[in-house]
């Protein structure tokens, strides 16, 4: 419907405004759906992962603390419709690993992770493992690279055709490992020939990475 094509046109904006607008839009349409009882003005977790979207991109110190704020209602939401999905995690990680908030993102993405694991209704995919690792990275902990080989490692071990690591996942483990300037602990062998099990090659981008590191390393 209308109101639906202007949240996502929003959630697709990079005004520093998207998401307060896009905020307001589903406010309104929350009001309609009560007065006049519309399933077609109805809000459903599609529209709320969109505004989470919105907040992931946004400047403002309390940006993550409104996309919060929409995960959690959604969650305590007894709407079939309106509860968080995959992608509704994904967006919520991307947000955290924007944050600026170090360890405590970090945590936070794990407690996410988690809860996905353990839910008989949702199924960790790619997207949600690599956004959890790129928070990781982006964290600046001393153990971010670890943690992040550790989620890699659970990802490549997987049977599951929608977790395998992508080149995407590869680089943000490798921001993690060596993001610190921790070049001297990583193994630049190990970690080409955990990307061939698992049939990533190489872009330039990371192979460029790599070669910095190495480097470093002398």
């Amino acid at each position: 419907h209308m109101y639906a094509a202007i949240i996502t046109a929003w959630s697709r904006s990079k005004r520093s405004d998207a998401a307060h607008r896009a905020e307001q839009i589903l406010g309104r349409l929350e009001r309609l759906y009560k007065a006049k009882n519309d399933r077609l003005l109805k809000p459903n977790s599609v529209l709320c992962t969109a505004i989470i979207q919105c907040w992931g991109r946004c400047k403002d110190a309390d940006a993550l603390d409104r996309a919060e704020a929409i995960f959690q209602r959604m969650k305590k939401s007894e709407d079939p419709d309106m509860m968080p999905t995959e992608h509704t995690y994904s967006a919520l990680l991307n947000s955290y690993s924007y944050s600026g908030l170090g360890l405590k993102s970090a945590e936070r993405a794990d407690e996410l992770l988690l809860e996905v694991e353990e839910a008989d209704n949702l199924n960790a995919n790619v997207y949600i493992y690599t956004n959890a690792i790129k928070t990781w990275a982006r964290s600046g902990h001393v153990k971010a690279g670890e943690r992040a080989e550790e989620i890699l490692n659970s990802m490549i071990a997987s049977e599951d055709p929608v977790v395998r690591p992508n080149i995407y996942t590869f680089t943000a483990a490798l921001d993690a490992m060596i993001e610190a300037n921790d070049y001297y602990s990583f193994d630049a062998d190990s970690f080409l020939e955990m990307m061939k099990s698992a049939g990533v090659k190489p872009d330039r981008v990371l192979q460029g990475k790599v070669t910095k590191a190495l480097e470093e390393q002398g």
